[in-house]
């Protein structure tokens, strides 16, 4: 279901059916984790060229966002930094997945995200190979557990100034996938060891 629409792309959408178009749109996803019914709140970034080559795969980001984009409203999502770049960007050349975390901590959304990412591959001509995972801040955390949980699914995880749920050492279980860790020397909210940690386990 369609709960928003960008206002602020550069070329006009194009309807791709079952709820779907080109630019950066709003979407709410609904399932059932075990006997708990779960909604969560998205923005689903399509390139406008998508569709045109009949043949071709695109790789999937999933971006998940810091502490200040978190609750029920998805528009919050659209001023965090993937996101933003998007509601601009006519041909990224990727679908970007958006998700947004109803509480603190992404920890509770990792089966919703599996989920829906398991319905964007069956909506979708995505390429299983290149399916990447980042996060910043809070978002980093979320990207670290998302991975722990799909071990085998993502071509890359790029954390940004972030922490983890794990120990460093449990997370050495990633380390054939390709990492890109970012830290802020001065960051107030995430101590920079805990990226050194992981880098160094």
């Amino acid at each position: 279901t369609e709960v928003a629409t960008s206002t602020a792309q550069a070329a006009p959408a194009t309807d791709l059916g079952n709820g779907y178009k080109t630019g950066q749109h709003a979407h709410v996803f609904e399932t059932q984790i075990g006997k708990r019914n779960v909604r969560l709140n998205y923005l689903l970034y399509v390139p406008a060229s998508y569709g045109q080559d009949p043949y071709a795969k695109y790789p999937l980001v999933i971006f998940l966002h810091g502490s200040r984009e978190l609750g029920k409203d998805v528009n919050k999502v659209k001023k965090a930094v993937l996101p933003a770049r998007l509601e601009s960007e006519t041909d990224f050349p990727a679908i970007v997945l958006s998700p947004q975390s109803p509480a603190q901590g992404w920890d509770g959304s990792v089966p919703a995200i599996t989920a829906l990412l398991d319905e964007l591959e069956a909506d979708f001509s995505i390429d299983p190979d290149r399916v990447y995972v980042t996060g910043l801040s809070m978002g980093a955390y979320g990207a670290w557990a998302l991975a722990m949980k799909n071990q085998d699914r993502f071509a890359a995880i790029i954390s940004v100034v972030g922490g983890y749920f794990y120990s460093a050492r449990q997370l050495c279980v990633l380390k054939d996938i390709p990492i890109w860790v970012f830290a802020g020397k001065k960051d107030r909210n995430v101590n920079p060891k805990e990226s050194v940690a992981i880098v160094s386990a």
